[in-house]
């Protein structure tokens, strides 16, 4: 039983498909155009990422230059690898990553170069401060900041063997602390809802890639290496919405509970994208009047989700022998138009 919503006649309009492939499956763009074009798009998370970093970096800057500091880009360097991170919850974890370890980093500079070492003993700590750097930067960032801090210390006491370390370990303690503390700001206050605002694009252009799938899957007469492209572009797809969905999640701090229900969309989503990803071969394929309401159908949730509208649907068809698929469908429509509901 679906709701009222859902019953909503629009029959009269022309089944449309997405940006790019048309009625046919066929792609009517370069892919690389189109994500340019998407990046560039309503929702893309790519110009507020890049307007926060520079925004505080300038400002990291700044107040390191007006309040004299020696080193003022340390500020800004830190504000820029914190905000690293993807969504609020990386970025808080980077913060304490990058505090602990500059902290473990400053005092271990400091116990090396108390005793005054000769310059060669301070090139070997410098080569093995790199190569630690280059063998946990992947695993664990909070001790590849330690080696990176004992690198940047080091290399600023060849290039000046004179400067009192004490000072030098505590600017560089101080710079830190500054920027890690304006990028956790910034990035709680800067187009916060950034990621969740890009979310409703990528399930629509997942949905999209579904429909192209399946109406080539389906096709009489199919190309197989247009079929195998066109499932590596819904893997591609599902990819992004995925990591999209993991930052969007990260960034709960603040976000409505309304957003519970777009993330179920996800879910749906998702399921009927790796239920078309795995379609045997050998499954019967509908005839065209059967297969053709099912596409259209998928199209138009595509539309409502990137629209943020109902599901507007006379009905959903019911496909033989892919009961999973309308399933999926029915639960899809009756999710999105609570959605646009709320």
């Amino acid at each position: 039983i679906l709701p009222d919503a859902i019953n909503a006649m629009i029959d009269s309009l022309p089944p449309t498909t997405g940006p790019a492939a048309d009625a046919a499956g066929r792609e009517t763009a370069p892919r690389v155009l189109s994500r340019l074009r998407a990046a560039g798009g309503r929702g893309s998370v790519i110009g507020p990422g890049a307007a926060r970093i520079g925004v505080t970096v300038g400002v990291g800057v700044a107040l390191g230059m007006a309040f004299g500091v020696a080193h003022a880009y340390w500020i800004g360097l830190t504000a820029c690898a914190v905000l690293q991170g993807s969504n609020i919850t990386a970025t808080r974890r980077r913060f304490l990553q990058r505090m602990l370890g500059t902290l473990a980093g400053v005092g271990l500079v400091f116990v090396l170069l108390l005793p005054q070492p000769p310059v060669l003993a301070v090139i070997v700590a410098v080569a093995a401060a790199q190569l630690v750097v280059d063998l946990v930067i992947s695993v664990n960032y909070g001790l590849a900041v330690a080696a990176i801090t004992v690198l940047a210390l080091l290399l600023v006491h060849l290039g000046d063997p004179a400067a009192d370390t004490a000072s030098l370990v505590g600017a560089r303690a101080l710079d830190t602390l500054l920027g890690a503390a304006l990028a956790v700001a910034a990035r709680l206050t800067l187009w916060p809802r950034a990621t969740a605002a890009r979310l409703p694009q990528a399930q629509s252009r997942t949905l999209h890639a579904v429909a192209a799938v399946l109406r080539e899957h389906w096709r009489p007469g199919s190309d197989p290496s247009r079929e195998v492209r066109l499932r590596h572009r819904l893997q591609s797809e599902l990819l992004d919405l995925r990591a999209i969905q993991t930052d969007a999640v990260g960034d709960t701090l603040r976000a409505p509970a309304s957003d519970d229900l777009r993330w179920s969309v996800t879910a749906t989503v998702d399921d009927l994208a790796v239920l078309t990803l795995a379609l045997p071969p050998d499954r019967p394929a509908p005839s065209p009047p059967a297969a053709e309401p099912v596409l259209t159908a998928i199209e138009r949730l595509s539309e409502a989700v990137a629209a943020g509208g109902p599901a507007r649907l006379a009905y959903l068809p019911v496909l033989d022998g892919y009961p999973r698929l309308t399933v999926g469908l029915t639960t899809l429509a009756v999710t999105v138009t609570d959605v646009a509901q709320r």
